[in-house]
């Protein structure tokens, strides 16, 4: 689907218990190699804890090999040249609907972060459509966002969000899309978001979900979601809820959200092993549109059957008192 990386190596691996629960108990559900970018030449393991049921990558890269995993090449860092002009224009509408929901959910004067901003694309269109007396602000370990976000007055803190000084009830949202599975510390993570967040506050995240047919028919190998060695914690909707609930968020929506790409990923990468049709995997991409409608259609009926998808939105509210 993408370039091979230049690098290819055996990276520092580190065997690690449930990072949901600490349980140290697990089943392997599937396992494959990086078919997206070839930084390694490693088979990746995807374990479920038998404890609370959420599915983690054990052993895993050390902490040290982050930059080779996240190669320059990497999309999310180029979403601009990276995806088909349809699939950017999708992007887009996306985003829209999120400034909408930003909207329903606060109020002028709201100071609302996001974690993980990656090039700041959700901030920018915060400031265009939402409210002008919202107080904005971003935050991520890359330093691709700081110079765009700077331009427009958006401030950057550059870092993970566990390890900032403690910012307790100072934030009416935050939004964090597509970054719990792609860390080492998920409770830390969320217990660190519900002291940040002013009470009433929201938490807003999109995340991974284990019970999209995608992912059962392709969990064994290929699954796009797992995205080898890259996402290190894949929830489902069920064992998220558990998971924020213990943690004292209440007012708990989820709601399923077309993953097209996990579709064309799981195909590309499984017909990518088959010599006669790697030809063909390449035609399983972001950039082509008519894949892209077709496994959306899928999605959508899957949706309005089962109310799971691949991908979930999860919404979760800080008590008042």
């Amino acid at each position: 689907m993408n370039d091979k990386s230049s690098v290819s190596k055996q990276l520092k691996m580190i065997e690690v218990a449930c990072p949901a629960c600490g349980l140290d108990k697990f089943i392997e559900v599937g396992a494959g190699l990086d078919f997206e970018y070839h930084t390694s030449d490693e088979t990746f393991h995807m374990v479920r804890c038998q404890n609370c049921q959420v599915i983690y990558l054990n052993p895993r890269p050390h902490s040290s090999e982050l930059d080779i995993i996240y190669p320059a090449n990497y999309i999310p860092y180029h979403f601009e040249t990276k995806l088909g002009w349809i699939t950017r224009i999708a992007r887009q509408l996306f985003l829209r609907g999120r400034v909408f929901l930003t909207s329903k959910l606060v109020q002028d004067h709201a100071r609302i972060l996001d974690v993980g901003c990656g090039n700041g694309d959700l901030l920018l269109l915060l400031r265009q459509f939402g409210s002008s007396t919202w107080e904005l602000a971003g935050l991520d370990i890359s330093d691709r966002a700081v110079e765009r976000l700077r331009v427009h007055q958006i401030p950057l803190h550059q870092g993970r969000f566990e390890d900032l000084a403690p910012q307790i009830g100072q934030w009416d949202l935050i939004w964090m899309k597509d970054v719990i599975e792609h860390l080492d510390n998920p409770r830390l993570l969320l217990a660190t978001a519900i002291n940040a967040l002013k009470p009433g506050g929201y938490l807003i995240m999109e995340t991974p979900n284990s019970l999209g047919w995608d992912a059962q028919l392709f969990a064994r190998r290929y699954w796009g979601g797992w995205h080898f060695p890259r996402h290190w914690t894949v929830y489902d909707s069920k064992n998220i809820h558990a998971h924020l609930d213990k943690l004292g968020y209440h007012n708990i929506k989820i709601t399923p959200t077309l993953s097209p790409n996990f579709w064309a990923q799981s195909y590309h990468h499984s017909l990518s092993e088959i010599s006669s049709l790697k030809w063909v995997a390449n035609w399983f991409s972001a950039k082509n549109f008519i894949p892209m409608l077709i496994f959306s259609l899928v999605d959508f009926i899957q949706i309005q059957l089962t109310r799971q998808s691949s991908n979930m939105q999860v919404i979760a509210q800080k008590p008042l008192t």
